[in-house]
């Protein structure tokens, strides 16, 4: 599997990571499991670690996401979402049209190029 996702009850966020070869299906199954998680422990703030990450899905999906998937899974509204932005040049460009697509569609999102700057920007009210 190359993902994996965690609830940090610590800090009351959802924590996924992407690393690898990661397909539609794969990430389709990783963020439905995320958003499942977060409903459940009602966590809003998402860091989703795409450090490693080589998209093998096209950007498609990316719009998918948050104009249609996450609202009937249920994703509130207000959830904030930090991406570490991937080394890889192609998976780095998804990310951005992501966020892109996140921000048009009204959803709290930004891109970073290291950890402490997305933990920071998630801590911030």
């Amino acid at each position: 599997m190359g993902w994996t996702s965690n609830h940090i009850a610590s800090e009351h966020r959802m924590e996924l990571t992407l690393k690898g070869k990661i397909d539609y299906d794969t990430l389709l199954e990783a963020v439905l499991t995320n958003v499942e998680k977060s409903n459940e422990f009602n966590a809003l703030n998402h860091l989703v670690d795409c450090t490693a990450l080589i998209a093998d899905f096209d950007r498609r999906v990316l719009f998918e996401l948050p104009n249609k998937l996450y609202p009937e899974w249920g994703m509130v509204p207000t959830t904030r979402i930090a991406l570490i932005e991937p080394r890889n040049i192609d998976a780095k460009g998804k990310a951005e049209f992501y966020v892109y697509a996140m921000k048009k569609l009204g959803w709290d999102t930004a891109i970073f190029s290291n950890r402490k700057k997305a933990l920071t920007w998630l801590n911030q009210s």
